[in-house]
């Protein structure tokens, strides 16, 4: 199965209510500790993501000085094998030019701003921040993202949501992993693609932009782990059909 999350904030002692330094406490998370709060974070992917399966986690892993020393003892503790991160506005660790950098790197299976993804035969744009436009938009494709911590109005009119752990819209519960078949129902039962600007409506096929990379996942039996083929580096424009993203 694939997941998704965002803003776990691990290690990181302002969001929780208990040692927040915050002068507005109305959006800290309710934890006695920063180890409890780490310790629930970890048992909910663990309780729903089973080792084989594929997360995509979509920024602000973790913070603060004590968590550069605490960061392989957390990520040992997520039994997920195969993680995707995207970088968020804290994600300092992982951008660094030192060893530590390459150290924690290599514990994900990929870690960028930004994936371009076929997923479960549908287009998905994942980045720590929302976007207004994205490609292949007009095709239905999905925009997933964190950073705003629920506190960005969710649009009807758009195929996008935020996924970060504070969020509970749509029946979801608070601090769980979002799967892609609870992704795809929100987006066909609550939500529409609704054009912006001059994108219109496309049935036959989408442009994947210069650069991007796509990685197809098949996910034929939910009851067990995707096949995952490799990536594919697009050099010019690619035009992938778009018949079968149903």
């Amino acid at each position: 199965m694939i997941w998704f999350t965002s803003d776990s904030h691990f290690g990181h002692k302002n969001i929780i209510r208990s040692c927040s330094n915050w002068h507005d406490k109305e959006k800290t998370r309710d934890f006695p500790t920063v180890e409890d709060h780490d310790n629930f974070l970890i048992d909910q992917l663990n309780k729903h993501v089973a080792p084989s399966d594929v997360l995509y986690h979509l920024g602000d892993f973790g913070l603060g000085f004590a968590w550069k020393d605490r960061f392989k003892e957390v990520r040992s503790r997520i039994k997920c094998e195969t993680i995707f991160l995207c970088l968020g506005n804290h994600d300092h660790i992982f951008t660094s030019k030192n060893k530590k950098a390459d150290e924690v790197r290599c514990l994900f299976k990929d870690v960028r701003d930004i994936y371009y993804k076929k997923l479960m035969g549908r287009a998905f744009v994942l980045c720590h921040y929302a976007m207004r436009t994205w490609p292949w938009m007009q095709t239905q494709s999905i925009m997933l993202y964190g950073h705003s911590h629920g506190n960005l109005a969710d649009d009807p009119n758009t195929l996008s949501m935020d996924v970060g752990v504070d969020t509970c819209l749509f029946g979801h519960p608070k601090y769980a992993p979002y799967s892609a078949e609870e992704i795809f129902a929100i987006m066909d039962n609550f939500k529409k693609f609704v054009p912006v600007d001059h994108h219109k409506v496309e049935e036959d096929s989408f442009v994947l932009p210069t650069g991007a990379e796509i990685e197809v996942f098949h996910d034929p039996n939910p009851n067990k782990a995707c096949m995952i083929a490799g990536p594919t580096l697009v050099t010019g424009e690619a035009v992938l059909d778009n018949r079968r993203f149903q």
